[in-house]
């Protein structure tokens, strides 16, 4: 397995026709599903979108851009988050069934929400398979 260095990804990042380039006089980034790619005084970061600001991710998610490239990374990340999200809608659908008078409008809804979640992780599967096939 390569590793990429920053501005490799950078380029890739560039290169990506279903990334949005936005800069602000300051920095410049590139976003899709939620995380941007951000280059500012020659630094850069990988920020996760989070209602309406952007932390920095936590520093295990830059391997996974550093060892597979720019859109495998992507979602790589995409997928952990949405395995977190899918833990989390388990636990409500669990706490739901356990209560004496369980509600079926939110078990109904968790359970919608879970094949969501389901269906985009498969999405990125696939388009992980395929950006893993086209390094190849």
């Amino acid at each position: 397995m390569s590793q990429y260095t920053m501005e490799e990804l950078w380029s890739q990042a560039k290169a990506d026709t279903l990334a949005a380039y936005v800069t602000d006089g300051d920095s410049e980034a590139y976003i899709l599903h939620g995380i941007k790619f951000e280059k500012r005084d020659g630094n850069y970061k990988l920020l996760k979108a989070t209602s309406d600001y952007y932390p920095e991710v936590l520093p295990h998610f830059y391997y996974y851009f550093t060892s597979s490239g720019y859109r495998a990374g992507l979602c790589e990340v995409v997928m952990l988050r949405i395995e977190e999200q899918l833990e989390s809608v388990e636990r409500r659908i669990q706490k739901e069934m356990n209560e004496p008078k369980p509600n079926q409008q939110n078990i109904g809804y968790a359970k919608s929400t879970r094949s969501n979640l389901m269906d985009k992780y498969n999405k990125f599967r696939n388009e992980l398979n395929q950006s893993i096939n086209n390094q190849s």
